[in-house]
């Protein structure tokens, strides 16, 4: 599993454990439900800055973030 693999499969964890949607999700982000599905799919390569405010809407940090994907 690579490393967008690994996120997306956290950030779904995350979400889910939240009974939140997608569409909950793109509220939260300001990104489209589809550029969620695929993050969570593995199938996009985000940005630093995207990752933070995945974090950021979690409560959690960076740090923690890569201590629990990896």
């Amino acid at each position: 599993m690579n490393i967008n693999q690994r996120f997306g499969k956290w950030m779904r964890m995350n979400r889910e454990s939240r009974g939140w949607s997608q569409l909950d999700m793109e509220v939260e982000l300001e990104s489209s439900a589809k550029y969620i599905s695929d993050v969570e799919l593995g199938k996009r390569n985000i940005s630093l800055n995207f990752a933070k405010r995945v974090c950021d809407v979690f409560g959690v940090s960076l740090i923690e973030m890569f201590d629990e994907i990896q």
